[in-house]
This record gives structure tokens, C-alpha cells and sequence, in this order.
């Protein structure tokens, strides 16, 4: 993903700029972080939603794959040594 530039709202509230401001920052800086334990993930999640576990010297990251949101659906994706 590319860098977001900084764009100029004229006329909108000074929330409206904070708002597009953190969110600039947040993608430009790499600031997001995932949820993680050190369990499998044991809570209903969001299509697409992602997930780190570590577990006894393994990390683990899941995708919650479930077609609808609400079923038990998490898919490991992928395990790796610590």
C-alpha cells in the first residue's frame, strides 16, 4: 500500500480533519496492531478479522473465514517457530 498524502478539507469541522489525520498516521506509520493471546482464539470475530496466538513456542495467525459473522469460524492460516 502506498503513502496517503496530506489533503486539505475546506469548510468541514476541525473533527473531520483530526479524524483524517489519525487515520493518516495509522496507515502511514504502520500504526495497527492485531489481536493476540497466547490461547487460540476462543470469541466470535468478524469476516476477515485476524488474529496471533503463541502458543509453547509456536506463533500461530488466524483468519475468521466463517461465511457469516457469529459462527465459530477461525482458520489457521499459518504456524511458525518462535
Amino acid at each position: 500500500m502506498s503513502r496517503l498524502g496530506d489533503y486539505e478539507f475546506k469548510g468541514l469541522p476541525q473533527d473531520v480533519t483530526d479524524f483524517k489525520d489519525d487515520v493518516r498516521d495509522h496507515i502511514n506509520s504502520g500504526k495497527m496492531q492485531m489481536a493476540s493471546s497466547s490461547g487460540s482464539p476462543n470469541f466470535v470475530g468478524n469476516r476477515g478479522e485476524m488474529f496471533y496466538s503463541f502458543i509453547a513456542g509456536s506463533g500461530r495467525f488466524w483468519i475468521y473465514t466463517a461465511e457469516t459473522s457469529g459462527t465459530t469460524g477461525w482458520t489457521l492460516a499459518r504456524e511458525f517457530p518462535l
